[in-house]
């Protein structure tokens, strides 16, 4: 049970280290995409949603990264987490219940 413990966090710790790398790719893939499109000409969209308009209000260039040149957009904080906490959940529940159990053995059992 402990070592299913020490191997849950062990896989919690590569996804975090993988979060991170994967992040910095996303940043180079960012940029790339960005010096590609400085170049071309600026398509306006037919119509402009509600969310666009206060897009463009708020933050024009962020507007031009979003809307006009569709540039994919690095993971945030809170989904690098769920992320994390969703992969080591997975390592956890692909042991059997008896491992997960971490040596309890008075919890409720269904019938």
């Amino acid at each position: 049970a402990v070592t299913t413990t020490v191997a849950a966090a062990v896989a919690a710790a590569t996804v975090a280290a993988d979060t991170v790398a994967s992040a910095t790719v996303a940043a180079d893939t960012v940029a790339a995409a960005a010096a590609a499109r400085l170049s071309e000409p600026l398509v306006m969209p037919p119509r402009l949603s509600p969310t666009a308009a206060a897009t463009f209000r708020d933050c024009p260039q962020l507007y031009l990264f979003r809307n006009l040149w569709r540039l994919p957009e690095p993971p945030s904080k809170v989904l690098e987490k769920g992320s994390l906490v969703h992969a080591a959940l997975e390592k956890v529940f692909e042991a059997p219940p008896e491992e997960r159990a971490g040596g309890c053995t008075t919890g409720h059992r269904p019938a």
